[in-house]
């Protein structure tokens, strides 16, 4: 291609405070999501805690589905613009400058700790509620843009990196090849984003010769009121509360790891994620990179710019969860290769383990037993007397001679 516009959208960042790793807290967006485009809630007083007035939507979608939401949390002074307005004629409590001190409950969210934003975390309040929707603003989808060498600037205002245009991915002639456009360029409302999609397809069209389309798509959108940079909250949190709120949910790294590897010296971004393993999870960093480079700032007392960012990597776009548990599932597309026991292991209640296409049975449990108590069973049983295994799917042939690759095509795959 001679021209790629990249127009990935951007990625709801979640906020940090005590007590969001907890089920029931999740991105205010994902909530409205659920709620709207499957007829699915993940509870029915949902309290709404945001940096940003896109939060409000989701407040707003919750109300008009009959739902309960018993405060919006908003960590700006100033609160939102028009979003808000409409969220309070609704008859939505709007608390201004306020914040989540804590998340209360153990397997599943049962109330929180409201404090002041601005403080160290004493609460004014108690609420109870079974979800939390957090919006901590938006980080553009700039991977495809880095991976061809393109370079970032951090924009203060709107606290997210976005693509430099001056220094644009450049192919074997030294051009820029690579536009980025909507919000993975920064443009977070939808009237900026295709005012900003019509200007660089344009763009990308005009450098080929040919004529793009001269406006953008008009469009009803509310005023939205600047958003505030929050990286942790209340923002004078102490330590108890630090080391309860999470940034990396997969790999379980906290607000308090994060400073701690700048106390122990850690001061480059890529030393810091490797002591600490931030963004070395499933999603590569996609919803803690951000708020983590942020936190390491901050203890490092210098400008995020000059922290820096690790490096983008793949996947660029978000994958299923069942692409992540692959065939451990029930049935699958792919064909299941069964060895000439199999029959006999079924007979002996075998439960099975997908082991590429083939299925080697993992323990073979007795009435009432599960799974680990008939592995147990079946370890004590092999060490005090005798144990066989099937390992004939894992083809141990010892076959020697010129013609051996040849004769093994013939009947192993």
């Amino acid at each position: 291609a001679r021209r790629i516009v990249s127009a990935g959208g951007a990625i709801e960042r979640p906020l940090s405070f005590a007590g969001n790793d907890i089920p029931g807290v999740m991105l205010a967006g994902a909530l409205r999501d659920y709620l709207v485009d499957y007829a699915v809630s993940p509870g029915d007083r949902v309290v709404v805690v945001t940096n940003n007035d896109d939060a409000y939507r989701t407040a707003l979608a919750v109300k008009a589905a009959g739902l309960q939401v018993p405060v919006i949390l908003d960590a700006r002074p100033q609160g939102g613009g028009v979003l808000a307005e409409q969220a309070k004629a609704a008859g939505i409590r709007v608390e201004n400058g306020k914040a989540i001190a804590k998340v209360k409950g153990g397997k599943r969210v049962t109330g929180v700790a409201i404090c002041a934003q601005a403080g160290e975390g004493a609460v004014l309040e108690e609420i109870a509620c079974d979800a939390v929707a957090m919006s901590g603003g938006w980080s553009p989808v700039v991977h495809l843009w880095s991976h061809c060498g393109g370079k970032l600037l951090w924009d203060a205002e709107r606290a997210l990196f976005r693509p430099d245009g001056a220094k644009p991915p450049t192919d074997q002639d030294g051009e820029g090849f690579v536009l980025c456009a909507g919000a993975a360029n920064g443009a977070m409302t939808l009237d900026a984003a295709l005012a900003d999609a019509a200007l660089q397809g344009a763009g990308a069209a005009s450098e080929l010769g040919y004529k793009g389309l001269a406006e953008a798509p008009k469009v009803d959108a509310e005023a939205e009121a600047a958003m505030a940079a929050v990286w942790m909250m209340p923002q004078g949190a102490g330590i108890q509360l630090r080391m309860k709120a999470w940034l990396d949910y997969q790999n379980d790294v906290k607000v308090s790891d994060v400073q701690l590897a700048a106390q122990e010296g850690y001061e480059s971004v890529e030393h810091a994620k490797r002591y600490t393993t931030l963004g070395m999870a499933t999603d590569q960093g996609k919803l803690s990179n951000i708020n983590g480079l942020a936190i390491l700032s901050d203890a490092l007392n210098q400008p995020i710019p000059q922290t820096g960012t690790t490096t983008f990597r793949p996947p660029y776009t978000p994958i299923s969860m069942g692409a992540i548990g692959g065939a451990a599932r029930a049935e699958v597309f792919q064909p299941i290769r069964r060895t000439c026991l199999y029959d006999w292991h079924e007979g002996q209640n075998a439960y099975w383990e997908p082991v590429g296409q083939w299925r080697r049975p993992y323990c073979y449990p007795k009435a009432g037993e599960s799974h680990e108590q008939a592995v147990n069973r079946e370890i004590t049983q092999t060490r005090t007397s005798l144990g066989l295994l099937d390992a004939s799917t894992l083809g141990k042939l010892i076959v020697k001679g010129p013609d051996a690759g040849k004769f093994l095509d013939l009947l192993y795959t």
